[in-house]
């Protein structure tokens, strides 16, 4: 543990556990030990085979804005095996310095009989070999050479390519994002030392003609897009500012209204607007590994639904069934006598930490219509997943939830799962939690100081890799302040990166319970601010409560929340009802 480089910062183990300070900047996890020459017992990307291989690289080439590399792979050893081919890119130091690698793409072959081989084309685009300068905000392909290395792991590569560029170049022109992160102390790597180059190794010309600039608009977006229906439009406008707010404010974490295959879902959208403008609620499943529901569930004479009390989850509830609010807890429990007793078995799948382990892309597609069917059995509309932060260090409580230490891994594996689940007509994921949440304590008053460099290379680029590859159907904004900034209330994170860099056009929520209603009493911020949520256009408040309905409704009447702002979110609330239930607007 000693030899990460936010031993001494990370959490608790920091001067002020609520100033997370992220001093290493881009110099997470590979990144910091190769550049550092630190010797990890087992290096990244590291794995066995049954049997041995070998790797050649046959050619490169420049297709456009891509990279094409096309490795042969070899199964030199006795047994029937599978390889995984990482590439790694070794970018110009230049003034700010850069890591010794970078992943930039990996495939894994087939099931190899020993002499059998495949050629396997790993293809990136330039992008990935930029380095942000936050003093012009731009992403930058600077003058020198980039070495390719391609092994199976990031201690054991060989350099297969040098790709040359005469002049700099600027593949894409943003805008500075969350200001703050300058002002943090960051580790500076030694300088390089000059490497042996191989002379048969293959030589590129970068054909800067072929990579024009990317240049973003940072208008303010319309309160309707051009893909909301006229139906929706009018509905909205026919909306009081009270049933604005409980649209944008979810139903709650009870289980009244919903199926019985569905109770124990972590939350729904509001199901008071059935009766009065015929909105349907969706059901919204959490679950790491799976979804989580109820497992035993009791539909009593009345046709309620409660949650079974069994012997077989008598010891999970002990220690909540004493005192007042144990009393409460059991009169929402009923036992298998009391009705009909109802199963809900949902997969346990293996946590993404150690499925990010098979770099297995096509796996992961699987697994994501593997739920999504399970997800149509349940009657679950959004599955709450997959988390996909960064692992910036071990000590963060929920690791086992997140794929990786590199943005890469974690962008293709959650890609695969999306497209997967969403096969599925009216099934969705929302991906999570954006941004910068690697660690749990004091989650919801820390903030996360992070550089602009750092944040986009490392900790948005997954993000940006999973929304721009299987578009998914909505995005988490997490708990924590980024550079004091809360997720929910950042119009930088939600507006500028996520829908004008990006191009997401979906809904973004909130994480659980992550908003007050009422901070004119709050000592220091303990939670995002309910008012400023649709403004920074994060749409749906989770799980919702009267108090924050109250307040927003209030806030509404005399104009200290903007109307279009609301409607905005409510439209794409709306929008996402009708794709995903039976009736349509």
């Amino acid at each position: 543990f000693a030899d990460f480089p936010s031993n001494t910062t990370y959490s608790y183990l920091g001067e002020n556990e609520y100033e997370q300070e992220y001093n290493e900047g881009i110099y997470v996890g590979y990144r910091y030990f190769d550049s550092f020459d630190k010797k990890p017992r087992y290096p990244f990307g590291y794995g066995l085979s049954y049997t041995d291989f070998s790797m050649t690289c046959k050619k490169i080439s420049q297709k456009g804005r891509c990279f094409e590399v096309d490795v042969v792979v070899k199964n030199t050893g006795n047994t029937a095996g599978k390889e995984v081919v990482e590439l790694y890119a070794t970018v110009p130091f230049g003034e700010e310095g850069a890591e010794k690698k970078r992943l930039v793409a990996f495939g894994k072959t087939k099931k190899l009989k020993p002499k059998q081989e495949e050629k396997i084309s790993l293809t990136f685009s330039a992008d990935a070999l930029a380095k942000y300068h936050s003093l012009d905000a731009t992403f930058v392909l600077e003058e020198g050479e980039y070495l390719l290395r391609c092994g199976n792991s990031s201690a054991d590569t060989a350099i297969v390519g040098r790709l040359l560029l005469e002049k700099e170049i600027i593949p894409e022109q943003c805008v500075n994002i969350c200001p703050g992160g300058e002002k943090v102390k960051e580790i500076t790597p030694p300088k390089r030392e000059e490497e042996q180059i191989p002379e048969d190794v293959i030589v590129v010309e970068i054909d800067a003609g072929k990579i024009p600039t990317i240049e973003h608009e940072y208008e303010k977006l319309p309160v309707y897009d051009k893909k909301m229906s006229d139906k929706i439009k009018r509905l909205v406008e026919s909306l009081t500012n009270e049933e604005l707010a409980r649209l944008v404010c979810g139903g709650g974490t009870s289980n009244e209204n919903l199926p019985v295959n569905a109770m124990g879902a972590s939350g729904t959208t509001t199901p008071d607007l059935y009766e009065s403008k015929k909105i349907p609620n969706v059901i919204l499943s959490d679950g790491p590994a799976g979804l989580n529901l109820t497992m035993h569930v009791v539909e009593l004479p009345d046709g309620s639904l409660k949650a079974g009390l069994t012997e077989e989850n008598l010891a999970a509830y002990k220690r909540y069934l004493f005192g007042i609010a144990g009393m409460g807890l059991k009169r929402k429990m009923a036992k298998p006598e009391d009705g009909i007793m109802h199963y809900q078995f949902a997969t346990a799948w293996p946590c993404s930490q150690l499925l990010a382990q098979s770099f297995d892309v096509d796996l992961m597609e699987k697994i994501g219509d593997g739920v999504g069917k399970e997800m149509e059995e349940y009657g679950v509309t959004i599955w709450l997943a997959p988390g996909m932060n960064i692992h910036r260090n071990p000590l963060c409580g929920r690791t086992f939830e997140y794929y990786s230490e590199d943005p890469y891994v974690s962008g293709k594996m959650a890609a695969a799962v999306v497209k997967g689940v969403q096969k599925h007509k009216g099934k969705g994921m929302s991906i999570k939690h954006f941004a910068a949440n690697n660690c749990e304590l004091n989650r919801n008053e820390s903030s996360s100081n992070v550089s602009e460099r750092a944040l986009r290379e490392i900790y948005l680029k997954g993000f940006e890799i999973a929304v721009k590859e299987s578009s998914p159907m909505t995005v988490m904004a997490s708990y924590n302040m980024v550079n004091h900034v809360y997720a929910t209330n950042n119009y930088d994170l939600l507006v500028k990166v996520l829908r004008n860099e990006w191009g997401f056009d979906g809904l973004v929520m909130s994480d659980w319970d992550s908003m007050k209603a009422d901070r004119s009493d709050c000592m220091k911020p303990q939670t995002s601010d309910v008012l400023k949520a649709h403004s920074a256009q994060c749409d749906l408040v989770m799980p919702g409560r009267e108090d924050q309905i109250e307040a927003l409704t209030k806030a509404l009447d005399v104009d200290l929340v903007s109307r279009d702002d609301v409607k905005r979110s409510a439209g794409r609330i709306l929008k996402m009802i009708s794709e995903n239930t039976i009736i349509k607007y």
